[in-house]
């Protein structure tokens, strides 16, 4: 049956003027979001027939192949034929209405649809019975099928276009007007039965109605905005490709979670080009295709690429090379001309990976524009959609038969299209891995663009993008944190292109502009672009530089509507659960402040200010549901448990204990570490704490953990690390461990092993004054020297002889000799042995190659410093190495069993216990306790025999009498 549509007649009518039609645009479609086919399956509720056997036809949309309809009444049949469904029906001589129900069956699922039939009795049947109209007004479209005579009955303000137009009985097409009030306003439409003549028994429907306020925007339907034609593929081949899942047909499934790989073997000398083809069922139209990279991962992203196209699939002409740079997002490439092509040829020459590299693709998609693209410009004075034409009208906007558009001039009109977060501009960025690249780190954040938008999954997302200046890599993120058990980091990608972008979404989520170049040239030639987001939900986000969103934190907070918040500093971008935000930060502007602080403050440790090679984006940390934390590339995570904690500023920056600040320092600290310069195997854990003491201690002016936390024997951290390494004469890689289980190490502490490495600081920092929190510019310092070394200098290939160059770099960086140091902390120790640090892996170092850098120090002929009792320094004594004090000596020690407690003793960095034979077998920190008192436990009993010394900062040793 057809439902005529007078919408565009009526408003003329009502509004006593010419009417004029919005138009189609004479170009397709611009931008068109890439994405795949969107036309969706629309079945009805209801299908309504008379009494009299008869049959309708229905469209059932793209339904999978092979889909089944089943009737469970005898009277009613439903056959299915390609893409309609024919539904017959018997005649009903019985007085009540009778129903079936159909199963519409598919590998999509199932769908119902209620078959009611007309008995022989007066009745009324409405195909709809409730109708949400949006304020901006809009066509009423229902069916009646009745077996007597009716009136319908109309509120005010929904209009009848009968008077124009005769309508067949079952059809009613009526318009509601435009609603400028801020509330929602209710009404029915009533059918009644005419002829009665006692009215109260004549047969009547109702169809209820609600049209919104316009108090807040809400978005038109988007059904009537065109999609673009995807061209299926039919089939594919591949030169290379990896056998059991990696074939060429998972980039043509439709699945973005499956993808082509080739080969993993790729050590042969040809296995590039690798060359993958597409083909169509017959000869289509293509004017674009769109390249969707995996989801996950950077292997086989492609980098140089030539397109090759063919009419017949045997004969194939160049079209194009490209070079899609190894990017891991979605790629369209635009042709210059629509082609006809039976098939597509890509010979891709490079890809991204260990060794030569791979080609891997998550979807590969082709595409033809619509030529029903709506014209906008009719109404909008600008490409963005966010200014009206001057001789826009209301009348001529309630002509408009685009529901979408003219809800969203309806809503500008009125002056209540609120465009915060809305409409927008967004900054280019370099991409992180360039300058991870140069500082041989981890990169930084990819999300530094956050848009405020959330968005459902289904929805059709509607993005305006001003000219793009040529640039092809801009694309939308979706990232959807919500991962019970795991880590919802990464999300889906859609590309956008200059125009009108239709984006149906595959998952939910916050939604991000990826604005990213490799080229620094090209970066200072792009320029931020506006873009409109006209559907999705404002959820906003905090930024504590952003003037106008800066002082608005509970505002901006609680008008959040997603389960995720975006909050952004300056170096630093925090996503976590919007009402762990409100439980546990009183300010953003505190804790944006504090995480700021943080990062920079390790900016300026690594020597990024000193050498200017600052990273440009920002560090991203996000909520996670199934670890503690970790960082790796892009993000650091943090489980939701951990929220109270980090996300509280009080808690984060308190003097008086070690506070949360740790676990963030931590792992901000291994988006930094230097690699293998200070990341050799082993030290996974251990040189990353670097910055986590720098920060907890020098910035939040906190009790550090190396000289204040009493381990399960009661010493302090430095009292273990002294007596485990240092008089137990263990290589530095196994830290004193003597349980070995396979050959490998258990129990390796990596505190142990910070304890040299931060001694460094201590010493050429805190006591030499070369530290950034000492010297005048604030950015110098002796480990900014050691970081800048290891960028400019390569490593040896083990990580046995990478832990020896450590010895030498920091040699030269500090102008001294410290061989005599990396000696008693167990870096030249002879060693062969496995580590297992995220992995297992050899761990190797010879005499040969130990003497071998030592000889390479004594070459530099640096100032020796033997006079020097650097390893016993510490974070209470470093004061005495300034001077380097005699000791004055106290009173005897108290000693029961392993416990030994020493008082009145000053000036004392360490003292040294020795067994009968003179052998040192026990080292303790002697400012540990602060109260004058140095208490200590031993690893075993006090012997007679043994003797303790007191070792001060100028390596001068006192004896203490024990009996």
């Amino acid at each position: 049956m057809k439902t005529f549509r007078l919408f565009s007649l009526l408003c003329a009518a009502i509004l006593g003027m010419i009417f004029v039609s919005c138009k189609a645009a004479e170009e397709p479609n611009r931008g068109k979001g890439g994405g795949t086919n969107t036309s969706q399956t629309k079945l009805p509720d209801n299908i309504d027939f008379k009494s009299e056997s008869s049959s309708k036809t229905i469209q059932v949309g793209d339904l999978p192949q092979g889909w089944r309809a089943q009737s469970d009444q005898s009277w009613c049949s439903a056959k299915p034929q390609g893409k309609i469904l024919i539904v017959e029906v018997q005649t009903n001589d019985d007085t009540e209405i009778r129903q079936a129900k159909l199963t519409i069956s598919s590998s999509a699922g199932e769908k119902y649809i209620n078959v009611r039939q007309l008995g022989t009795a007066p009745a009324i049947l409405v195909d709809k019975q409730i109708f949400t109209i949006p304020a901006s007004g809009g066509p009423i479209d229902f069916v009646i099928t009745t077996n007597t005579q009716i009136e319908v009955k109309l509120p005010e303000w929904v209009k009848s276009p009968s008077e124009l137009k005769a309508m067949r009985k079952e059809s009613h097409s009526y318009v509601a007007l435009s609603h400028t009030g801020e509330s929602n306003r209710v009404a029915k439409i009533e059918i009644v039965q005419k002829g009665v003549a006692d009215a109260s028994k004549a047969v009547r429907a109702f169809i209820s109605l609600t049209q919104l306020g316009a108090k807040d925007y809400v978005a038109g339907s988007t059904e009537s905005l065109s999609d673009d034609e995807q061209i299926k593929v039919v089939s594919g081949q591949a030169s290379s490709f990896q056998p059991n899942g990696g074939e060429i047909e998972k980039s043509f499934d439709g699945d973005m979670n499956t993808l082509y790989h080739s080969n993993w073997t790729n050590t042969g000398k040809n296995y590039f080009p690798i060359t993958l083809t597409y083909n169509f069922a017959e000869l289509s139209d293509v004017d674009y295709l769109v390249y969707y990279p995996r989801t996950s991962g950077q292997n086989g992203n492609f980098k140089e690429v030539d397109i090759e196209v063919s009419q017949d699939g045997v004969n194939f002409e160049k079209l194009v090379s490209k070079d899609f740079g190894g990017s891991s997002q979605p790629t369209r490439v635009i042709f210059d001309r629509r082609l006809q092509a039976k098939s597509f040829r890509f010979i891709v020459r490079s890809g991204a990976g260990d060794g030569q590299g791979f080609a891997s693709c998550a979807e590969m998609m082709f595409f033809k524009r619509s030529s029903k693209s709506f014209d906008y410009k009719t109404l909008f004075a600008d490409d963005l959609c966010t200014t009206l034409r001057s001789d826009i009208t209301d009348a001529k906007i309630a002509q408009c038969t685009d529901p979408f558009f003219r809800n969203l001039a309806f809503f500008i009109k009125q002056g209540k299209y609120n465009q915060e977060f809305r409409v927008a501009s967004f900054k280019p960025y370099l991409h992180p891995n360039v300058m991870a690249t140069r500082n041989k780190t981890n990169p930084y954040s990819l999300l530094d663009n956050p848009t405020g938008i959330s968005v459902k999954k289904g929805e059709d997302l509607i993005v305006f993008v001003e000219d793009t200046h040529g640039f092809e890599g801009l694309s939308l993120r979706v990232q959807n944190l919500d991962k019970p058990g795991g880590d919802g980091f990464g999300g889906e990608y859609y590309p956008l292109y200059k125009g009108m972008n239709k984006l149906k979404m595959r998952s939910p989520g916050l939604a991000y502009v990826m604005y990213h170049t490799m080229d620094e040239a090209q970066l200072a030639s792009l320029h931020p672009l506006r873009m409109h987001f006209a559907t999705g939900t404002v959820n906003g986000y905090y930024n504590s530089q952003d003037p106008k969103l800066s002082g608005r934190w509970k505002e901006l907070l609680g008008k959040a509507t997603d389960k995720y918040f975006d909050v952004l500093g300056k170096y630093a971008h925090l996503t976590f659960e919007t009402a762990n935000f409100r439980n546990y930060t009183p300010e953003g502007r505190d804790i944006t402040n504090t995480y700021d602080s943080i990062v920079r403050n390790e900016w300026v440790l690594h020597g990024y200010y000193k050498y200017n090679c600052t990273p440009k984006n920002r560090m991203y940390l996000h909520v996670m549901y199934h670890a503690f934390m970790y960082a790796t590339w892009y993000h650091t995570a943090y489980e939701v448990g951990t929220a109270k904690d980090i996300l509280d500023p009080a808690k984060m920056r308190n003097p008086l204990s070690q506070g949360a600040a740790w676990g963030p320092s931590h792992e901000i600290g291994h988006m930094n570490q230097i690699r293998p310069g200070l990341l050799w195997h082993g030290m996974t854990e251990c040189t990353v704490n670097i910055p986590s003491e720098y920060i907890t201690t020098y910035v939040f002016k906190q009790p550090s953990r190396l000289q204040d936390e009493r381990m399960g024997d009661g010493n302090n951290r430095y009292s273990l690390a002294f007596s485990h390494i240092i008089a137990g004469e263990t290589p530095f890689c196994t830290a004193g461990s003597t349980n070995i289980k396979d050959g490998i190490p258990q129990g390796v502490d990596v505190f142990k092993q910070l304890v040299p490495f931060w001694q460094l600081e201590l010493y050429f920092g805190r006591v030499l004054g070369n530290s950034p929190r000492l010297n005048k510019d604030a950015v110098s310092g002796f480990y900014p020297d050691l970081y800048e070394y290891f960028r400019r200098h390569n490593s040896p290939e083990t990580p046995g002889t990478q832990q020896a160059e450590f010895a030498y770099a920091a040699s030269k960086v500090a102008g001294r000799d410290l061989t005599r140091y990396f000696e008693r902390w167990g870096f030249f120790r002879a060693v062969n042995t496995t580590i297992d640090d995220y992995g297992k892996r050899p761990f190797v170092l010879t005499d040969v190659e130990a003497h071998a850098v030592k000889n390479r120090i004594a070459s530099l002929k640096l100032q020796n410093i033997e006079d020097l009792a650097l390893e016993y320094i510490t974070d209470d004594n470093a004061y005495l190495y300034k001077d380097k004090p005699s000791i004055i000596e106290g009173n005897k020690p108290s000693i029961s069993s392993q416990s030994v407690k020493i008082t009145g003793w000053k000036n004392v960095v360490a003292f040294e216990v020795y067994n009968a034979q003179g052998k040192l077998i026990f080292v303790a920190d002697a400012t540990y306790p602060k109260d004058g008192e140095t208490h200590f436990y031993l690893s075993s009993p006090w012997v007679k025999g043994n003797t303790i010394k007191a070792v001060s900062a100028g390596n001068i040793r006192v004896i203490v009498p024990a009996n």
